[in-house]
């Protein structure tokens, strides 16, 4: 296998993996952002 054949092969998925792991934070924080608001609405109907 030439070495340009593997960078052919590996370096898209790469990007790929990189594009989710982003993705995946993203929808990390707008879960955690979507909690803190579910939180403070909660606090707020309870008074």
């Amino acid at each position: 296998m030439e070495a340009s054949d593997f960078q052919e092969s590996f370096l898209p998925s790469l990007k790929n993996f990189e594009c989710m792991y982003a993705e995946l934070k993203l929808i990390d924080k707008l879960a955690e952002h979507a909690e803190k608001h579910e939180y403070i609405a909660r606090k707020r109907a309870n008074q």
